[in-house]
């Protein structure tokens, strides 16, 4: 009788052991739905930034002499 009850409480511990680990790397419906928001976020910012930056690279190349000379920084300084 004493080995039955060894057994099964080495079962359960290897269950509980087994669904704590996997409960550990498991997620849910709702926290992919969560992780795809932040991305898609993320990805809208820095679509923003890109916008922003490629403005001012706008803004300084209109910046620059009419006839090509550099005003002291980037090529040709």
């Amino acid at each position: 009788m004493m080995r039955f009850v060894v057994r099964l409480l080495a079962r359960d511990r290897f269950r509980r052991a087994l669904w704590s680990r996997l409960d550990a790397r498991y997620v849910g419906k709702a926290g992919h739905r969560q992780d795809i928001k932040d991305t898609l976020w993320e990805i809208q910012m820095l679509r923003r930034e890109v916008v922003a930056l490629r403005d001012e690279l706008d803004r300084l190349r209109r910046t620059t002499d009419p006839t090509g000379a550099s005003r002291g920084w980037g090529r040709g300084a």
